[in-house]
């Protein structure tokens, strides 16, 4: 398996991402996320191609197009970051985690906007990233310009 995850990350049919963790014990590690270049592919593989109102995986739909465009902007930008993605055994998580010049800046990818959302407390007592954002249809724009 992990020979075709790899043949289809170096044919940009999908970009693979590693956790990031200096806590192994309290962290997962060995978890990749799997993004796809290309969310119609994305689609016809799940057989799911249903407007966005009617998705019941609205949230992973939006989560991978938020990586890719973030991607592509760094690409573009020449930007040099580490992409990661943090998860807690507890189920804690941030969708996107970017390292430059050992200073973190982490992301958090929701469909809709929501007074709810918090950054987890465990992340910022351990990490303390320089910014926590959330980015929603209101402000992905944002997601493309940032450095």
């Amino acid at each position: 398996m992990a020979r075709y995850l790899e043949i289809l990350e170096k044919s940009f049919v999908i970009k693979i991402i590693s956790a990031y963790s200096k806590n192994p014990r309290k962290e997962v590690v060995r978890k990749k996320k799997i993004y796809f270049w290309d969310t119609g592919v994305r689609n016809a593989i799940i057989e799911d191609l249903s407007s966005l109102d009617s998705r019941n995986d609205i949230g992973a739909l939006w989560e991978n197009f938020c990586v890719i465009e973030r991607l592509k902007t760094q690409e573009y930008k020449e930007i040099i970051k580490q992409n990661y993605f943090w998860r807690s055994f507890s189920q804690k998580e941030v969708d996107w985690v970017e390292v430059r010049n050992q200073r973190l800046r982490a992301l958090e990818f929701k469909f809709k906007k929501s007074s709810k959302n918090k950054m987890p407390k465990e992340f910022i007592k351990f990490y303390n990233p320089v910014s926590f954002e959330f980015i929603d249809r209101d402000n992905w724009l944002e997601l493309v310009e940032m450095d």
